[in-house]
């Protein structure tokens, strides 16, 4: 065993038979020497994906004095943290050499983990419980802006001549944050409602997060922000969304079908 104080004696014979014990004498095994991380493969910049699991991948190489059959390849990780978050991923092994092995680790990366500097600390642990550790290294993690609204067909239902502040028939629309920014504007570009040469004018149309008549009028082609319209960001997997509801008065309208001369437009800043 490394470490460990041995006792021995010693007997010598002559041809004769006669013997002579001495002793005794001692010695001490070398004690263990822990595993070193030689080099830590620096990461790029990462790009989170929208609503799924970012793979990050690093590689660490280690060398063991007592050989590779020394190390405990089942406790190298690779652990990412970044604002008391943590992020673990498990390593694969390849052998180098006799003393020289290399880390292959994966750490998975939430689509909502904060954007900024994370830490990358790898690790490792031989036969003996003796560690090796690096956390030099770093690496970015980008913003991510993305939303999605739904339904993404919007409707009024039938409309009549005299009538203010009506429920669309499609409220509420959802926007979900499937980013890592908080969101604390939200805008709509809005365009009038045609059919041929007959048209509503689209500032007949009002928006609000209360769902109540009243609230933001839009206009023709043009960014109108919503008040008190915000959308954080996901906690622990849980999308958060915001729920925005349209109101229409119709004055004088005739009962055809009406359609938006473009495809409106909803952005998001953080």
């Amino acid at each position: 065993d490394l470490g460990t104080l041995y006792y021995y004696n010693t007997t010598s014979c002559d041809a004769s038979g006669n013997c002579n014990i001495t002793g005794p004498y001692n010695f001490t095994t070398a004690s263990n020497n822990a595993p070193t991380i030689d080099a830590v493969t620096s990461v790029s910049a990462q790009d989170p994906l929208p609503d799924a699991i970012k793979n990050v991948l690093v590689n660490f190489t280690v060398s063991d004095q007592q050989g590779i059959s020394d190390l405990n390849h089942s406790s190298a990780h690779a652990i990412f943290n970044s604002s008391g978050i943590t992020r673990t991923g498990n390593c694969s092994n390849n052998t180098i050499d006799a003393d020289t092995v290399t880390y292959n680790c994966s750490v998975p990366m939430q689509y909502y983990d904060p954007a900024g500097t994370w830490t990358i600390n790898v690790t490792v642990i031989d036969n003996s419980q003796a560690s090796a550790y690096n956390a030099t290294t770093d690496f970015t993690y980008a913003e991510l802006f993305y939303i999605v609204v739904g339904p993404k067909a919007f409707g009024f239902g039938s409309l009549y001549s005299g009538r203010n502040g009506e429920a669309a028939a499609s409220n509420p629309l959802l926007i979900d944050n499937l980013g890592n920014v908080n969101l604390t504007q939200i805008n709509i570009t809005a365009y009038d409602l045609v059919n041929g040469s007959f048209s509503i004018n689209v500032s007949s149309i009002t928006v609000n997060v209360s769902d109540g008549a009243g609230g933001t009028a839009l206009q023709n082609n043009t960014i109108i922000n919503i008040p008190f319209a915000n959308v954080t960001v996901a906690a622990a997997g849980v999308d958060d969304n915001e729920s925005l509801y349209f109101y229409i008065s119709t004055p004088n309208v005739l009962p055809i079908t009406y359609v938006s001369s473009n495809d409106w437009v909803i952005t998001a800043d953080g």
